[in-house]
């Protein structure tokens, strides 16, 4: 009986420990979808304005070495061609795990001139990569 117990603890301690970080986990990436989408607004615009700082916001909220490394460049970006190059790396990994997280109020975009994906609020679409010249361009993802 003690070893039923014990064992029934232990598989207690277990589920809760990986709902524990299921739950951190996805309060990160909340986080972190939040500062990716305000990049990705700028830059359909043409604009850095809060570029650095939410790529900062990234940096220091993300665990995922996929999304660190382009937002920790991207947090040192002062042209717009640079800015849009580390974005792009930024948005293959967030591309990856919307694949599967499937978050709400976001759709997965394509952009067949850059070749690359990026995520954006459902809506009218709002290219990253060409900006104002090319707002439109882009196709989501299946």
């Amino acid at each position: 009986m003690k070893t039923i117990m014990n064992v029934f603890l232990l598989a207690l301690a277990f589920i809760s420990a990986t709902a524990f970080a299921a739950s951190s986990k996805g309060d990160e990436m909340k986080d972190v979808l939040s500062s990716y989408l305000k990049i990705q607004e700028a830059l359909a615009a043409d604009s850095l304005d809060r570029v650095q700082i939410e790529a900062a916001k990234i940096v220091k909220s993300s665990s995922d070495k996929e999304i660190k490394a382009p937002a920790q460049s991207l947090s040192h970006d002062t042209t717009i061609d640079a800015a849009r190059s580390n974005f792009k790396r930024l948005s293959v990994a967030m591309d990856k795990w919307a694949a599967n997280a499937k978050p709400e109020g976001v759709q997965r975009m394509t952009c067949p001139m850059a070749s690359a994906p990026w995520l954006q609020k459902r809506g009218e679409t709002k290219n990253p990569y060409y900006g104002k010249q090319m707002q439109g361009c882009g196709e989501v993802q299946k």
